[in-house]
């Protein structure tokens, strides 16, 4: 793990691999009650059957900045989801014209 740290570090020119000042890190923070104990063995079968299908983050820090506080995302983000969600739309929308004039 270590060298993927000083490999990402190198090929993205930043330094990577902790959570302290003068590194770059994202982090999240998620509710997560294992209904068995996580061991080396199962640890991948809790991420994607326990984790990933209620993935919901509490908190969120993108480059030392919040992104979601309390489950809520920062204005800005939600300004950009709802651009991004009718601009969507609009693409879906002439697809749709479009695939009706062949």
């Amino acid at each position: 793990v270590l060298e993927t740290y000083r490999f990402a570090s190198a090929l993205l020119q930043v330094k990577l691999g902790r959570i302290e000042p003068g590194y770059a890190a994202d982090l999240a923070a998620l509710d997560y009650l294992a209904p068995t104990p996580v061991t080396e063995m199962n640890a991948f079968g809790h991420f994607v059957f326990g984790l990933c299908p209620s993935f919901k983050p509490r908190h969120v820090y993108a480059n030392g900045v919040a992104a979601v506080k309390d489950y809520v995302p920062a204005a800005h983000l939600l300004k950009n989801a709802n651009q991004t969600i009718a601009r969507a739309a609009a693409v879906w929308n002439r697809v749709a014209k479009e695939g009706g004039k062949r």
